[in-house]
């Protein structure tokens, strides 16, 4: 059941819940188009982003896949523990 103080839905509430979906799920996509091409931002050249050689790039990305790869783990190990 829902509680009493959820059961009412602004229009604020709502766009701002579709507002972060969108750019979650474009988050992904900008991912995505990464894997495929290998660009980074949105055009090349882009200026918004740090400038770093390839093989600095392939490092931080390394660290982050580790995080989330250790994360993953943890949250394998709480499922189990929890649901046996």
């Amino acid at each position: 059941m829902v509680a009493v103080e959820r059961r009412q839905v602004t229009l604020h509430q709502i766009l701002v819940r579709m507002v972060v979906e969108r750019a979650h799920h474009l988050g992904h996509a900008d991912i995505l188009r990464e894997l495929i091409d290998g660009a980074t931002g949105q055009r090349p050249g882009d200026l918004n982003l740090t400038q770093h050689t390839p093989e600095e790039w392939a490092a931080h990305r390394s660290a982050i896949e580790d995080v989330a790869h250790t994360a993953f783990d943890a949250t394998q190990k709480t499922q189990y523990r929890d649901n046996p």
